[in-house]
């Protein structure tokens, strides 16, 4: 995966940051005895940062993130078939938040 990232909103105390993961994930064929085929997925998103600093600085560096990831995948990996064996969307948005800190 990568992730490239700049800052979008110039601040001396809160810039904004705005990343771009893409990830890629592909099994091996014949990776599962029961799946005779490869498998796997595609994410991007849209993630935006903000430090917090309105914390003081001894109790460490706090960020605060939210975005949007897409995922893109095989059925048998987003679960597969309903009860009534109607196959699912291959596509997921997932909504991310977070709040980090490090020292």
């Amino acid at each position: 995966g990568l992730e490239p990232s700049f800052t979008v909103l110039e601040s001396e105390s809160y810039p904004v940051t705005l990343s771009v993961p893409v990830k890629l994930g592909i099994s091996l064929y014949d990776y599962y005895a029961d799946l005779a085929q490869t498998f796997g997925y595609f994410l991007v998103g849209i993630d935006f940062s903000v430090p917090l600093a309105f914390i003081p600085s001894e109790y460490g560096a706090w960020d605060l993130s939210a975005g949007v990831n897409f995922l893109f995948a095989d059925t048998d990996v987003l679960g597969g078939a309903t009860a009534l064996g109607q196959a699912q969307d291959n596509f997921e948005p997932i909504g991310v938040f977070g709040l980090s800190m490090s020292y």
